[in-house]
């Protein structure tokens, strides 16, 4: 990958997608969100990975879009999406690239997320903050409707009244309302946030990946069906997990009285 402005890493089976400008609090340029592409592409098509975490350096998370200068298209990062796609496709959708990703993903707050950021974090599936992490929609306070997804991803976090007022006062949330209000999962105290974040990725990476990727799948798209096809969907998804290599040693973790030993398999 050729990225200028983002680290990319993989360790024990977790990809690490680094926002790397922390002088700017990690604002994003247009040649950044090519990045992303490029780590989400990464990350989808590496069996290894299963676990993705976005988090920042520095002290923030994500200060939105980068205000100061675009640069020239010509020196930005080549895009995942190429040909004829890529030509027709705003690289905004870095952030549906997030949330289809089919493998589990976490945002990392690790400080402040606004705008452009805030969508960033809200396209992941699960919030870990810092308790100094805070959160705006800021977009009213530039005068300009809301991007990035965020109007689509943030109703179906909080509800379309929480939503609404997110959007309409741009107020900053601090970490324990955000806990409170159903946008981030977990809250720690901030010098111990980057060993708790560590831990809790790995632990969905040591789990039965199969399962968990077809999970995902179906709460996502739980409000495009009844309740009644939901089940069956659910009952033809275990059925065609129930045969793997995690399932039998699941079963066998439980008669031996040990904890299971997932190889994403």
């Amino acid at each position: 990958m050729q990225l200028k402005e983002i680290r990319y890493e993989v360790h024990d089976n977790v990809a690490w997608v680094m926002l790397n400008k922390p002088e700017k609090l990690n604002a994003m340029s247009w040649g950044n969100w090519a990045e992303i592409e490029q780590c989400m592409a990464a990350a989808e098509a590496d069996d290894d990975v299963r676990c993705v975490v976005i988090t920042g350096e520095g002290r923030g998370f994500c200060a939105g879009t980068d205000l100061t200068g675009q640069g020239s298209e010509a020196e930005w990062p080549p895009r995942a999406h190429q040909g004829r796609t890529g030509k027709v496709r705003t690289r905004y959708l870095a952030t549906a690239d997030i949330f289809r990703c089919k493998k589990p993903t976490v945002a990392g707050l690790n400080g402040v997320a606004a705008g452009a950021g805030f969508s960033l974090a809200v396209s992941c599936d699960i919030r870990f903050a810092s308790d100094q992490a805070r959160l705006t929609t800021v977009f009213r306070n530039r005068g300009i409707v809301a991007d990035t997804g965020s109007t689509w991803l943030l109703p179906r976090l909080v509800g379309p009244s929480v939503a609404m007022d997110l959007l309409y006062t741009a107020r900053m949330v601090g970490a324990e309302e955000a806990l409170k209000i159903g946008l981030v999962n977990y809250v720690v105290p901030h010098e111990e946030f980057r060993t708790k974040l560590e831990e809790y990725a790995r632990s969905i990476a040591h789990g039965p990946s199969l399962a968990l990727e077809l999970d995902k799948t179906l709460v996502q798209s739980w409000m495009e069906r009844s309740l009644e096809d939901q089940v069956e969907r659910e009952q033809f998804l275990q059925s065609y997990t129930s045969g793997s290599d995690d399932a039998k040693e699941g079963r066998m973790a439980f008669i031996e009285k040990r904890d299971p030993d997932f190889r994403g398999r």
